[in-house]
């Protein structure tokens, strides 16, 4: 896991760390090697009662694999951070465990419902579609349990990006990637609303048509 900051989101720096070693030199930007590498997906954690040395949190997939003496187990691994750089496990098993955690994974502050929210992809009948938990501590969660829509259709959606609408909180707003695997693998940035966070309103037409840029088509582009 590498790091970059930027002072206007648009041009970045990826500053030397010195933290882990590569290619036998430590001048780097790598801020994580290990477990949850995969897909570790940080975020700033705004719970009023977060204790200043997990003021950064974020999920990252292990798999079920041994290499020497380290083994990682399937799941999902919790991390914690004061600076958002130096990073160390909040627990050594995964704490999310139900569910398929190959694309990002990601959670939030709920400022509302005063918890924790969590969502991964998951499998429905063939199907990629959308798991949902719950935390009060970040460690320990709620049986996932898969969205609903209000419109139902059997579409294939990986990455969710869901998050609470900064202008007003109780409304999520998320931006599902709609996957097309019988059209070369094309992908379609979508829209869905909810209330509570579980159940969607979700619109069929692309957010971003794939002339905008013209040069987006292609397997997952």
């Amino acid at each position: 896991v590498c790091y970059a900051e930027s002072s206007d989101g648009i041009h970045w720096e990826k500053p030397n760390l010195g933290l882990f070693e590569f290619e036998g030199s430590k001048a780097n930007n790598i801020v994580w090697k290990g477990v949850g590498s995969h897909n570790f997906t940080p975020f700033l954690d705004s719970n009023p009662d977060c204790h200043p040395s997990s003021q950064y949190k974020a999920l990252g997939r292990g798999r079920s694999l041994r290499v020497g003496d380290t083994e990682s187990r399937h799941g999902l691994f919790a991390f914690q951070s004061a600076d958002g750089i130096h990073w160390e496990l909040m627990h050594e098993e995964p704490v999310i465990t139900e569910g398929a955690f190959d694309s990002q994974n990601l959670a939030f502050y709920d400022p509302i419902a005063g918890e924790y929210r969590e969502y991964h992809r998951w499998f429905k009948q063939g199907v990629r579609d959308i798991m949902f938990c719950t935390s009060k501590d970040f460690r320990n969660w709620t049986k996932p349990q898969g969205l609903t829509y209000i419109q139902a259709r059997r579409e294939h959606l990986y990455t969710n990006a869901i998050t609470p609408y900064f202008r007003s909180p109780q409304l999520y707003i998320g931006f599902p990637t709609r996957y097309l695997p019988d059209q070369g693998s094309r992908v379609e940035p979508t829209l869905m609303t909810s209330r509570d966070g579980m159940t969607f309103q979700r619109w069929s037409e692309p957010l971003i048509p794939e002339d905008a840029p013209s040069d987006r088509s292609g397997n997952r582009s």
